[in-house]
């Protein structure tokens, strides 16, 4: 449950800041591979452990930038 938990917050905290426009230029890759409905499997498989791994990223990142204005 606490792992189910830790995975809402981070998801909603990197789309709150993907809607404010702050994304990195592999995150933008990764949607335009997204929308390739022919894309092998194991691609899409990958993409997906990338789009994870770059939702931490995007955690990670704000957390420091709250941690510069406190």
């Amino acid at each position: 449950m606490i792992d189910h938990c830790v995975y809402l917050i981070i998801t909603n905290a990197a789309t709150i800041l993907y809607n404010c426009g702050y994304t990195p230029p592999q995150y933008r890759l990764y949607h335009q591979l997204n929308d390739i409905n022919c894309f092998p499997k194991r691609a899409i498989k990958e993409a997906k452990k990338q789009h994870i791994i770059r939702k931490l990223y995007l955690i990670k990142s704000f957390l420091t930038l709250l941690k510069s204005f406190s």
